[in-house]
């Protein structure tokens, strides 16, 4: 809070150092010509009679009307909403009079901007990225009503629905007919041939009843199921986890991911104090011109820094922090912490926001959350790991939840397993383990495994 002071003393100190210069000046001349020093200041002096010069007004020039630049984006469709960067073409900076009405408006835009469509409304971006129409079509109108805000102006054309097929379909738009009446519509069975079900035990190359060219392309990819089992465990197995891919290091699909959704050279400011830097990033985000493919400019209050790459670090560092502390959604010891079970922070989409601020901080070369236990953060990325002796004190759960995760670490003898089904099966089976009632003593270090599990990442 010093230095604005400081800089207003400084300020106030040259500028009457400047002044006391031009005094003495004045005072040598008058010294060396023999004249008063009223006679020098005489043009700080209004002569008796004379009469101000009346300002001139701005906008009032004549011969040249008032203009406004927009920024005008072209939506690729008729959407409702704006999530993707190709879901718009690059902003066009367009000079307009205010003078102008709607149809020499909409002619101006059609001659300025190329892939204009024939027909379009004027709309704008709300900062939940929804396409909003304006009810204002004259420059005049948007200018006083401060219709756009602060959103770009969006031309969403009104027939893009026939646009869209032809440009998918190009080879059909030769020698199509004009649109008539259709009279004995085939029936549905006889516009496409039936395809079979498949039965388990029938292969599909043996469908009769599709045509000579469907069947040679099905007999291309043969699939035969012997059994009901084996149909079963087809459509009911899960992805393999040991995807060739997962050996890529995260460094190299950061890089790749960075590369492909970043755009170089657009930025846009985030003004952040550094005592509320949650809130900065929270209101920065809220914004309809923020972009995840922007790279922001950072300037923080009271600080005369330019941003080439310091205060941006610095800024994601103390968002960092920040998530981790004040958003509600972590508990434990720092560098251990778990994620809290709290239905008012999800109710209110902190961990939502966490995620976001944390993604943003990444994609742009910001830390992460370096605050996780190492079991969950392996558990998060769906791998194995061995929870049998992990610190339960770390987690903040109750004492009879406890006593019960004890009983399964001490149970040894078959008696010890009936007595644990019968006290503890329902909340063991409640934790996401149903079949703790078939378990043996072999299984127990899995059944431990999952119910540590259910607590520090399930739940």
């Amino acid at each position: 809070m010093s230095e604005r002071p400081a800089r207003i003393r400084h300020r106030m100190t040259e500028l009457r150092d400047r002044l006391n210069a031009q005094i003495n000046r004045i005072l040598t001349e008058v010294q060396a010509e023999g004249s008063s020093v009223m006679d020098r200041l005489q043009v700080f002096r209004q002569e008796p009679g004379a009469r101000s010069v009346p300002r001139r007004r701005r906008g009032t020039r004549t011969g040249r009307p008032r203009q406004i630049t927009l920024k005008v984006s072209v939506l690729r469709s008729d959407i409702n909403s704006v999530r993707l960067r190709n879901d718009a073409t690059a902003p066009v900076r367009v000079v307009v009079a205010l003078d102008l009405t709607p149809q020499q408006f909409h002619q101006l835009l059609r001659d300025n901007i190329t892939g204009v469509p024939d027909e379009f409304e004027l709309c704008r971006v709300n900062g939940q990225r929804e396409v909003v129409p304006l009810t204002q079509q004259c420059p005049m109108d948007i200018h006083t009503h401060h219709a756009l805000q602060r959103s770009n102006l969006y031309l969403r054309p009104k027939n893009s629905t026939s646009e869209e097929l032809t440009m998918s379909n190009p080879t059909t738009t030769e020698n199509v007919e004009p649109p008539g009446p259709i009279t004995n519509p085939a029936p549905e069975d006889e516009l496409s041939p039936a395809i079979p079900e498949i039965q388990p035990g029938v292969s599909v190359s043996n469908a009769s009843s599709v045509g000579g060219e469907h069947e040679a392309m099905l007999r291309e990819d043969v699939i035969t199921f012997s059994s009901d089992e084996e149909l079963e465990e087809v459509l009911l197995g899960s992805p393999n986890r040991s995807d060739p891919d997962d050996n890529v290091d995260i460094k190299t699909i950061l890089n790749s991911f960075r590369q492909d959704n970043l755009e170089a050279g657009s930025t846009f400011t985030v003004i952040a104090r550094r005592r509320y830097v949650l809130r900065s990033a929270c209101a920065a985000l809220s914004k309809s011109y923020f972009g995840w493919h922007k790279e922001p400019s950072v300037e923080f209050v009271s600080e005369m820094a330019a941003d080439y790459g310091g205060p941006r670090r610095e800024f994601f560092r103390l968002l960092m922090l920040e998530v981790q502390s004040s958003l509600g959604i972590f508990e434990g010891r720092p560098g251990e912490l778990f994620f809290a079970y709290d239905l008012q922070s999800l109710d209110q989409n902190n961990f939502f926001t966490a995620g976001k601020l944390t993604a943003w901080s990444i994609i742009h070369n910001g830390p992460g959350l370096r605050c996780l236990n190492n079991s969950l953060f392996a558990l998060m990325c769906s791998q194995e790991v061995d929870l049998t002796n992990l610190d339960l004190g770390l987690l903040q759960i109750e004492n009879d939840d406890q006593s019960k995760i004890d009983q399964i670490k001490t149970c040894s003898t078959e008696e010890d397993l009936e007595t644990l089904k019968q006290m503890c099966g329902d909340w063991i089976a409640g934790c996401g383990v149903p079949t703790v009632y078939t378990a043996n003593l072999q299984d127990l270090p899995r059944v431990l495994n999952r119910v540590v599990a259910h607590f520090i990442f399930h739940r």
